[in-house]
């Protein structure tokens, strides 16, 4: 097997859409659709699922310039921001049951 960068644009592209395929099975929902946004740093592909969700799934490339440390950041910065949408989705929810 070639390695990542001895691909061409095309050979990586199918080998990171695999990958997606592949990771997306450990997920709770059917995907209908996967298609490729970028894969310039990283393979950042677009899913749609059978219930109509719209999910972004990255694959870090050998040199997607992101070390574990760096990885393990991001996903705390993107669970913080989960937690920030959720709280405002409940206040919002909570004013408006209030306010009738």
């Amino acid at each position: 097997m070639k390695k990542f960068y001895e691909l061409t644009q095309r050979g990586r592209a199918l080998r990171l859409r695999k990958m997606a395929l592949k990771a997306l099975e450990s997920y709770d929902f059917k995907p209908t659709q996967v298609s490729l946004i970028t894969n310039e740093t990283n393979g950042i592909f677009r899913v749609d699922t059978e219930d109509r969700q719209k999910v972004i799934l990255r694959i870090t490339t050998p040199r997607g310039c992101h070390c574990l440390d760096e990885i393990r950041s991001e996903m705390n910065w993107l669970e913080t921001i989960l937690l920030h949408l959720t709280f405002q989705k409940i206040k919002s929810l909570l004013l408006s049951t209030l306010s009738v």
